[in-house]
């Protein structure tokens, strides 16, 4: 999953996490911080306000204002279980919840990365700004 992100990461891309992603992000988070990245920054965790293991539990706290942490991203990186691995739907887009909503509402899907449990979803901005709708 690293490795497809770097292959494919743009400037100003960032990295968000689904529900049930949570060990992911720390692995995910390893590796692509031992990839070398010269053609762009590696994409930043924009939601991330604070990690698992800082917080003492499985899970990182994020921050709730999404709108104002995506409000300059055009493209995100949404990593999350493969169809099918804790219930996820085959369309990443149709997840419950306020965030995946959110995201749903203003960005499309341009390229999806399957692998055995996870995948790595590119969106980008359906208007081509990411302002607030």
């Amino acid at each position: 999953m690293a490795s497809a992100i770097h292959d494919n990461a743009a400037t100003g891309d960032v990295v968000v996490y689904t529900d049930f992603a949570w060990s992911m992000r720390p692995t995910l988070t390893h590796y692509l911080a031992e990839l070398e990245w010269t053609q762009t920054i590696q994409p930043p965790d924009i939601l991330m306000k604070q990690t698992a293991a800082a917080n003492g539990t499985l899970e990182a706290t994020e921050f709730a204002d999404i709108q104002g942490r995506l409000a300059k991203a055009n493209r995100i990186w949404l990593i999350g279980p493969a169809a099918g691995v804790y219930g996820a739907q085959k369309d990443p887009l149709s997840a419950p919840g306020w965030k995946i909503k959110y995201i749903g509402q203003r960005y499309e899907v341009r390229q999806t990365y399957t692998f055995e449990t996870g995948r790595a979803v590119l969106l980008v901005a359906r208007d081509g700004s990411t302002g607030p709708a």
